[in-house]
């Protein structure tokens, strides 16, 4: 059974921005070089962040696929690419919270923040981690989500 941050990233993946996304990752794909972060704090039943990091040819894809514009269009606009990536990080925050708190806990989400990609946890960073490593189009993702109290972790597989 998958973890619930990696169902709940693959379904925004492909509902928000009509991308593929696989688990595990290509080789091809692990080797892309992680370029755009952002982190969704929130606050609730428990608090954490969730922090995405993705290659350029995923955040590329994604503003290209939710704009409907062309992706050369889209390589030249850092900004935009950025925004994609923090709605995507918004709305899998959004997706996930439910799957680890329960459907009736009630969360707010800040704004995403951009990142330094250096600044981004590592993998499994805390006790209270889940990271989903995603191969989506020519690049990949990166996703954690950490929660400062890990009770509710006691719900996941």
């Amino acid at each position: 059974m998958p973890s619930p941050l990696l169902t709940a990233a693959t379904s925004t993946f492909e509902s928000l921005a009509l991308l593929f996304a696989e688990s595990p990752p290509s080789g091809a794909q692990l080797d892309a070089p992680l370029t755009h972060a952002v982190r969704v704090a929130f606050t609730g039943p428990c608090a954490g962040a969730l922090d995405v990091a993705v290659s350029d040819d995923v955040a590329v894809a994604l503003a290209a696929n939710m704009l409907g514009l062309d992706p050369d269009t889209v390589r030249h606009e850092s900004q935009w690419r950025h925004d994609a990536v923090g709605e995507l990080a918004n709305v899998v925050c959004g997706n996930v919270l439910p799957l680890v708190a329960g459907r009736e806990a009630v969360f707010h989400l800040a704004a995403p923040a951009v990142r330094a990609v250096a600044d981004a946890p590592a993998a499994g960073d805390g006790p209270s981690a889940l990271t989903a490593t995603l191969g989506v189009d020519g690049g990949r993702a990166v996703l954690t989500l950490v929660l400062d109290d890990p009770a509710p972790l006691h719900l996941l597989p």
